[in-house]
């Protein structure tokens, strides 16, 4: 599955999965949230202040080959937010999940310090 934003001049796409997110996702019956950076369309030379579509596709975008495939998929909520915490996407060594390296983050480093050798982050 993927997104295209375009600006009329330039087109730019983010494709489900590329942030280890599972492709294969979109065959459970469940909703599955799917975050898409800005940056992924702007950093390709869309400008967002004058976006004139949106286009949601399933396999390459321009291969003239069929894809396969039957079913039926629900699309819902689809906004823009503020910059947000989404922990999943954050950084290793946020041991906290909040989206920062801060204090909990060496307070669970220090606490574990010497008692678990699973415990690990990158400093």
């Amino acid at each position: 599955m993927w997104v295209a934003l375009s600006d009329d001049i330039n087109e730019a796409m983010s494709v489900y999965g590329i942030l280890g997110d599972n492709r294969n996702d979109i065959m459970k019956e469940e909703w599955i949230d799917w975050n898409i950076d800005l940056r992924d369309f702007s950093n390709g030379g869309v400008d967002l202040s004058h976006v004139v579509s949106i286009t949601i596709g399933f396999g390459e975008r321009y291969s003239s080959e069929p894809f396969g495939g039957k079913g039926v998929v629900y699309l819902d909520d689809i906004g823009i937010y503020p910059l947000r915490c989404v922990p999943k996407y954050g950084l290793a060594t946020d041991l906290s999940g909040n989206c920062i390296i801060d204090s909990p983050d060496i307070g669970r480093i220090a606490a574990e310090w010497l008692r678990d050798s699973n415990v690990t982050a990158d400093v």
